[in-house]
């Protein structure tokens, strides 16, 4: 019988990222934001010749994965359906859904505008340097946004979108009122100073995966960076995440 072969979404290359964290992690890891279903072969349930196309967004590179293969980051492939496929690291599973692949116009104008562009159900392009712009560009959109301390599902202390304004650039790039940031690229998250040091360690990375608990439920939004990597920003946002009471918090 012919396979239920659903439509592969075009390519995007991404260089592998070249920062690394040193503080502690946080499972599941972020590495399921890591990888992307981009097209399945499937014949039946559990059928032997049903087949997986996933991509491994660090390294750029794409392979078909039969039941049960070895994927990336110490992961399994334990199913195959016809639009998703399940994973599973050290006991933990995942359902991996096909990429939906956004190309919107207004989109696209947007990126040259604004900085940003969605390309995926969470998946955004960016542009820092023109989506930041400066000192005053980047205050102003923390302004929008009121972070507090919250206690995540496992008790551990997380940081949380207490308050977002509607139509915030923020918003637009996936974030919600009420998120719990867990992770950033696979380096938990408890307070302003970890996204510090996290900032320090990855500038000049091209894909950075943000894990947010929404609902008790785990989300990855994955943003690939527009921007040389020997360039510095014109703005100082090291020094801005020094100030927490920009972002409402009194640490």
């Amino acid at each position: 019988p012919a396979p239920d072969r659903l439509q592969t979404p075009a390519a995007v290359t991404t260089a592998p990222s070249s920062g690394s964290a040193r503080v502690k992690r946080s499972f599941p890891a972020v590495f399921w934001g890591y990888l992307r279903l981009r097209d399945t072969l499937f014949f039946g349930h559990n059928h032997p010749q049903n087949r997986a196309v996933i991509e491994d967004l660090l390294t750029s590179q794409t392979q078909r994965y039969s039941l049960n293969a070895a994927l990336p980051y110490g992961s399994r492939l334990i199913r195959i359906m016809k639009d998703r496929v399940m994973l599973e690291k050290d006991g933990a599973r995942r359902l991996l859904k096909l990429a939906a692949v956004v190309d919107d116009p207004a989109d696209r104008r947007r990126l040259a505008a604004m900085g940003y562009q969605r390309v995926g159900e969470s998946e955004w392009l960016l542009e820092p340097k023109r989506l930041l712009k400066d000192n005053q560009n980047i205050i102003k959109l923390l302004r929008q946004t009121r972070l507090a301390y919250a206690a995540a599902a496992d008790g551990s202390r997380r940081l949380r979108i207490a308050a977002l304004e509607q139509g915030s650039p923020i918003e637009e790039l996936g974030v919600q009122q009420g998120d719990l940031i867990s992770a950033i690229n696979d380096v938990q998250i408890e307070s302003l100073g970890d996204v510090l040091r996290l900032y320090r360690e990855l500038k000049g990375s091209q894909l950075i995966t943000v894990t947010v608990e929404r609902g008790r439920e785990p989300l990855t939004l994955s943003y690939r960076i527009l921007a040389a990597a020997e360039q510095e920003p014109p703005y100082q946002l090291e020094a801005i995440l020094q100030s927490p009471r920009l972002f409402g918090l009194g640490e």
